[in-house]
């Protein structure tokens, strides 16, 4: 699990860098409006691919990480039975896409080429078998796709898109790129894949459904509510909205790759492992990324205008308002992503999981009719904090009795003191800088010398048993 955490974590420490180019890149030559109109239109779509995969990136990268104790034929089992059922769903959903795209282009005013391009990434979602690679811990295969494709697709993009209208030739790159990455894993895992088809293996889609309901719960957050954004407001809040949540998406994806590695680990384990080393495991997990949290949080308040700025340039300031607002939920999420990953999903525990993604996705879609008309993207963002924050809270009252909570009372003491100091000390660094007129993009320099140094001089100790994991043999 060490090797795979290390492997996906400089993975994802380099590719931050490429998405970050792409979009300061794009955002400047597509504008605003198309920017929104692009999102707008990948949305609708991911909704297709949404309902296509029901929840079987979930169970069969579990059921996988199962069968791999019993021997390859075992693990080829669950490929045939589950992957029939992906392409059984995909099929009628790329049917009612087809018939049903002109509709949607209509009602959305969206241009029918750009959501019929878009429609490609459905046929990607039925060729989709990550959840494969996830269950037998293969990170490598993953790391070595998305990478290449990152980097054909940003050269591509640079090359050929110069103006605002190249959207659709952006959107081609996009999803092609996309499609030939999905493809090759095929070629990669070639001794684990085949088809079968029995009518037995139906029998895999009740508990693949019953994952579904969280899956389209958090869509309600994840996607439906730039459709809502878009239907309350104008594609310009929907490109600020986008925007805002992109750059939070940064460091969300550390926190969700590591989870990735965890819980197919967890899941192996299950059984194996005493009580006392399963909580030692997550207290661990949850102060590293507490205080990484800490980190983010306390950057992001001080410098989101030059984060925006540098990313997507000055049309785009609104977002940096947005992101101050939206990196409040933050902590909460990286908590919840853990219990989930690390508690709840491995154990089989489903229903504190669905409960808590359901609920929540009644707040978001209420929080977003009720502030969006009013607040326009802005509301949009107050209603993901609100849902980030349900989910952690209904997650913790399923989980508070479970011990390793009591080993971290100390901690979050220490970490909300941590966490009023730092901002303070800040807030004192931007006064003198802002008095001796600093040039601004050296001011995030000096804020991240000061927090990772201080940061460092608080947790010394849970840093440097951190660093001891990632370096011992």
């Amino acid at each position: 699990m060490k090797k795979n955490f290390i492997n996906y974590t400089a993975y994802q420490l380099v590719t931050f860098l490429l998405p970050i180019l792409l979009n300061a890149y794009i955002s400047r030559k597509l504008g605003v409006s198309n920017i929104g109109m692009y999102n707008l239109s990948l949305s609708i779509t991911t909704y297709f691919s949404i309902f296509l995969k029901l929840g079987i990136d979930l169970y069969g990268s579990r059921e996988v990480a199962y069968a791999r104790a019993r021997g390859k034929s075992d693990v080829a089992k669950i490929f045939y039975g589950v992957f029939q059922n992906q392409l059984t769903t995909g099929i009628v959903v790329i049917a009612v896409f087809i018939f049903g795209g002109y509709w949607l282009a209509h009602v959305f005013t969206l241009p029918y080429q750009l959501l019929l391009i878009q429609g490609i990434s459905i046929l990607t979602a039925l060729l989709d078998i990550s959840w494969l690679v996830i269950g037998l811990e293969k990170f490598n295969v993953i790391i070595i796709r998305n990478t290449l494709v990152k980097l054909l697709s940003i050269v591509l993009v640079v090359l050929f898109v110069k103006n605002e209208s190249q959207l659709n030739l952006y959107a081609v790159i996009i999803v092609l790129t996309n499609l030939l990455a999905t493809v090759s894993v095929w070629f990669m895992m070639k001794e684990y894949v085949g088809i079968k088809f029995r009518t037995r293996n139906y029998h895999y889609f009740k508990p693949i459904s019953i994952l579904f309901v969280p899956i389209i719960a958090t869509s309600l957050f994840t996607q439906l509510d730039t459709i809502l954004v878009a239907h309350f407001s104008s594609f310009r809040e929907v490109g600020f909205y986008v925007t805002t949540l992109s750059i939070i998406a940064i460091p969300k994806i550390l926190v969700s790759s590591f989870g990735s590695v965890v819980m197919p680990h967890m899941s192996k384990q299950a059984g194996e492992m005493t009580q006392s080393e399963e909580t030692d495991i997550i207290v661990d997990s949850i102060m590293y990324w507490m205080i990484f949290s800490g980190l983010v949080v306390v950057f992001i308040l001080f410098n989101s205008y030059q984060i925006v700025n540098m990313m997507y340039g000055h049309f785009f300031n609104k977002s940096a308002h947005l992101l101050k607002i939206l990196v409040i939920m933050f902590p909460l999420y990286v908590l919840g992503n853990i219990l989930r990953t690390q508690v709840l999903i491995p154990k089989r525990n489903d229903k504190p999981y669905v409960v808590s993604i359901v609920v929540a996705s009644i707040a978001n879609i209420s929080g977003n009719i009720l502030l969006v008309p009013i607040l326009g993207a802005q509301g949009g963002i107050i209603a993901v904090v609100l849902t980030e924050t349900i989910i952690f809270i209904i997650e913790f009252m399923y989980t508070i009795k479970m011990n390793f909570w009591r080993k971290m009372v100390k901690f979050f003491i220490k970490w909300i003191i941590y966490l009023c100091c730092m901002t303070g000390l800040l807030y004192m660094v931007h006064m003198v800088t802002n008095y001796l007129n600093f040039n601004l993009y050296v001011i995030p320099f000096i804020d991240g010398v000061i927090l990772l140094g201080v940061t460092f001089k608080v947790f010394k100790t849970h840093i440097s048993s951190a660093i001891q994991i990632l370096v011992k043999k």
